[in-house]
């Protein structure tokens, strides 16, 4: 399995699946919300802050890069 590459500012990103289940979110807006990364803040040992502008659905406007897929 090859590791994901972290969001950067423009890229289009969605919750990463293994969060979602770890959570229960099988259904509702939040497997379903897309969003752009309009910024990302490093604050160091691997501590990543994404701002995401939601399209569809959603969602925290500030995530857990961890927590984040990026889309093809």
């Amino acid at each position: 399995m090859t590791p994901r590459r972290p969001p950067a500012a423009g890229d289009r990103v969605r919750y990463a699946t293994n969060w979602l289940c770890s959570i229960g979110a099988y259904t509702g807006e939040l497997p379903f919300a897309r969003g752009t990364v309009a910024a990302v803040e490093d604050h160091g040992q691997g501590f990543v802050l994404v701002t995401v502008d939601w399209t569809r659905g959603e969602g925290s406007r500030r995530v857990l890069a961890v927590n984040l897929e990026v889309l093809r």
